[in-house]
């Protein structure tokens, strides 16, 4: 039961995170999104120092870009971890079903086997 709900879990966060990738994608690539990434990147000039100092970024000379690339690199393995996972998962439940189905048919030979008398 719990592998059932740790397998929902996974489904959700996979879920999530394809979501939330192809809505950076497409918000960032409209003419809207691309004002607010200019403004970000002014924003990203003045507070990089400040987020190398307080250990949030491994480098004060990161660029905002470059930052982007690695959540978007994040994401994408994510997303391919959770279709292995995904992958994984669905091999079981075939295995399971095929378990089942022979563990029925060895119970219905069994009984047709069977002796009823005279």
């Amino acid at each position: 039961m719990s592998e059932n709900k740790q397998q929902g879990g996974s489904f959700l966060s996979g879920l999530a995170i394809g979501f939330s990738l192809g809505a950076l994608i497409s918000y960032f690539s409209s003419e809207t999104g691309q004002k607010t990434w200019k403004k970000l990147a002014k924003d990203w000039e003045k507070a990089r120092l400040d987020l190398y100092k307080k250990g949030l970024i491994e480098s004060p000379h990161l660029s905002l870009e470059e930052i982007k690339d690695k959540y978007y690199l994040q994401l994408k393995n994510s997303l391919f971890e959770f279709k292995d996972n995904l992958s994984l998962a669905l091999v079981k439940f075939e295995q399971s079903k095929d378990k089942e189905k022979a563990r029925k048919h060895s119970w219905r030979k069994q009984k047709k086997n069977q002796f009823k008398g005279i």
